[in-house]
């Protein structure tokens, strides 16, 4: 089953049980206006909360526990004690963290609605390795503050883009003397993608080392055309999640940025030489690729069934995977 499905529907389906009918739908229906206007505008009263919890809760955690799996392939060896997510929501981040490093034993969340804190909590509450370990704090996003200490990984999913780019500015410098892994998520769209490009260029100035998705540091390939670096993910929906979006299929796509980096110099790292950033198109006897690679372009690439071993690994391969570096008489550059 689907990690979705197994571990959040029950915590889902409990606080939507909690709501008038008719109201959730109504804001459904307003929270959909909401976020495909030209700015997004804040959720108010709970009933939209509930709301977006169970419209957009599962494809912000499928987007978010991808990216931090892509992460753990670059550091495997990385097994932080401790994580702080900015903008936590109903703690979709923090659960993902919990998920993907089980070493977590602190979990801190900083959010400005106080529906969400609320819902924050009964989501720790509802799973027990959470609810020991997690809890939430009430700040302004707009101000790194009110926060202490230090932590080994640090997430912002779905929020940087929301914020003013001073505001952005605080938090990269935050992570930079706080933390020692990053991980930011937006949506896949022109916009998120250019924030995040943003930060890249600001984290590089910082110091901070790349893990994923680029396989280099040098100037994003993708700058100056009409596509953008982003991929997806798909996860399934409930008969709730289908009403409230009025969908009719069984499952969704949910596209997804991110950037992960380290301000760690001594933590081991594998940044793989290769990553998938478009959709793999498999015809009889090759593969079709494009690859963003260590060279610092893009690389459009046939590999032929000729190499048993690379030809299964690509034929197995998904869109925002890596693969090792392709030497020349494996691959027919495609014209």
């Amino acid at each position: 089953m689907h990690t979705y499905s197994r571990l959040l529907v029950p915590f889902i389906t409990s606080i939507a049980r909690e709501c008038d009918v008719r109201a959730l739908d109504a804001a459904a229906l307003r929270i959909h206006q909401k976020y495909t206007g030209s700015s997004v505008r804040p959720l108010e009263g709970m009933a939209e909360h509930v709301a977006y919890v169970a419209c957009r809760m599962p494809a912000t955690f499928a987007a978010t526990l991808q990216a931090l799996n892509h992460l753990k392939q670059v550091i495997p060896t990385f097994a932080p004690a401790s994580v702080l997510d900015i903008g936590t929501g109903p703690g979709t981040a923090l659960y993902s963290s919990m998920l993907t490093f089980p070493t977590i034993g602190r979990g801190l969340g900083v959010e400005r609605s106080a529906e969400f804190c609320a819902l924050s909590e009964q989501l720790f509450a509802s799973i027990p390795s959470m609810a020991s370990s997690c809890s939430v704090i009430r700040g302004d996003l707009e101000r790194a503050g009110n926060v202490e200490g230090s932590f080994d990984l640090m997430t912002s999913a779905y929020v940087l883009g929301e914020l003013s780019e001073k505001s952005q500015d605080r938090w990269l410098a935050f992570a930079k003397e706080r933390s020692k892994v990053l991980v930011l998520v937006e949506p896949g769209t022109p916009a998120g993608w250019q924030c995040l490009m943003r930060c890249r260029d600001i984290l590089l100035s910082q110091g901070a080392a790349i893990l994923a998705p680029c396989p280099h540091s040098k100037p994003c390939p993708f700058v100056g055309t009409d596509v953008w670096c982003h991929e997806a993910v798909r996860l399934p929906r409930t008969a709730l999640h289908r009403r409230l979006k009025g969908g009719q299929l069984g499952y969704e796509d949910e596209k997804l940025s991110y950037l992960a980096v380290t301000f760690d110099p001594l933590l081991p790292k594998v940044v793989p030489p290769c990553r998938i950033v478009h959709a793999p198109r498999n015809r009889h006897g090759h593969t079709h690729l494009v690859l963003c690679t260590f060279r610092g372009c893009l690389e459009p690439t046939i590999i032929s069934r000729k190499y048993k071993e690379l030809y299964r690994m690509a034929r197995e391969a998904e869109w925002g995977d890596s693969l090792p570096e392709m030497k020349e008489n494996w691959v027919i550059p495609q014209q």
